[in-house]
């Protein structure tokens, strides 16, 4: 749906009212450039919540929100066992979408989300935040006079595991937490072209055989550059996100403590963020910030759906990898 305008601020309904659904809300309330229209959940008490604080309308269902004629563009942030109604109901309309991640649970579910939003040529960015963070942007950059990427290590760990049925309904530690670590290597050295993935169960141990709270992952990118990527449900000191990147002319470095520390349950000479939302505010404002600003001015929003089911085709290699106890390749 083209805009009238690109001057005036964009109309724009969030739909989810949780933690990571009312921190955008916040952030779109707080655009000069954007229009916080509503905000949309299906626990109506919720999203009265939200809206009242930051003053716009509330909605317990997607499709009455975005029959409203000054909405331009849709921020959906649900849990992935309810989000299909809400992006059905953006297709229908042709409404620009930003979906946090991850595309879907499986590859082909992704795929066939992907030929949906594709055929609907409806503008679309995938809620890869890291890729705002200022400290990765600043690697990116550092990396064309540095030379390519020859050794990339790029990890997270959560401070606690969910529960074993909330872990395996959000797809896994593979698609609810290292598919940002997926996704921010091939953004820094490109293509990943193999996997080998070792699993363990060491935190809450349960017996499930899709249950995995801890994960190492060998990689192979395109360019010969190779990579290891970590995740782990457990963070006695809080949330740790790093990423290393050794090149021709040095290694650069984002999070994580530097120099001489220690960490443990008693404390840390270096103070970790206490969850993912502290840690990266400023990057899912700026992604909030970029979706918008395609919106107004045309140009297709980055992170794409291309890319966004690019990590969803290795996170079912990793998997694939985990079944197996061998390396996987990816075609192509």
């Amino acid at each position: 749906m083209p805009r009238k305008t690109s001057t005036a601020p964009v109309g724009v309904v969030v739909i989810g009212a949780g933690a990571m659904g009312s921190f955008h809300a916040e952030s779109v309330a707080t655009l000069k450039r954007a229009n916080l229209i509503a905000v949309v959940d299906p626990a109506e008490k919720q999203a009265k919540a939200v809206a009242r604080r930051l003053g716009c309308r509330a909605f317990a269902d997607a499709g009455e929100a975005l029959s409203l004629p000054e909405v331009e563009a849709v921020v959906i942030v649900t849990p992935e066992r309810i989000r299909q109604a809400p992006i059905a109901a953006a297709l229908a309309r042709r409404l620009p979408i930003f979906l946090e991640k991850p595309l879907a649970v499986t590859l082909a579910e992704g795929k066939a989300l992907a030929r949906q939003i594709k055929a609907a040529r409806v503008p679309f960015q995938i809620g890869f935040q890291r890729r705002f963070d200022p400290a990765i942007v600043a690697i990116k950059e550092a990396l064309a006079k540095w030379g390519p990427p020859e050794i990339v290590r790029s990890l997270t760990r959560d401070p606690e595991p969910p529960s074993l049925e909330a872990g395996l309904r959000c797809g896994g530690i593979v698609i609810a937490t290292l598919i940002h670590d997926i996704d921010c290597s091939q953004f820094l050295a490109g293509p990943i072209r193999s996997v080998f993935a070792r699993g363990g169960k060491l935190v809450a141990k349960h017996d499930h055989p899709d249950w995995f709270d801890t994960l190492v992952v060998n990689v192979e990118f395109a360019s010969g550059a190779l990579g290891v990527l970590e995740a782990s449900w457990r963070a006695a000191y809080g949330y740790d996100s790093r990423v290393e990147v050794h090149a021709r002319g040095g290694m650069l470095q984002s999070g994580g403590a530097r120099g001489g520390s220690w960490h443990g349950r008693d404390g840390a000479s270096t103070r970790y963020p206490l969850g993912f939302l502290e840690c990266f505010a400023e990057a899912y404002r700026g992604e909030v910030v970029s979706f918008v600003e395609s919106v107004r001015s045309g140009t297709p929003p980055q992170p794409s759906v291309d890319e966004a089911l690019s990590a969803l085709r290795v996170a079912d290699a990793i998997l694939r990898s985990l079944k197996t106890g061998k390396p996987v390749a990816l075609p192509g």
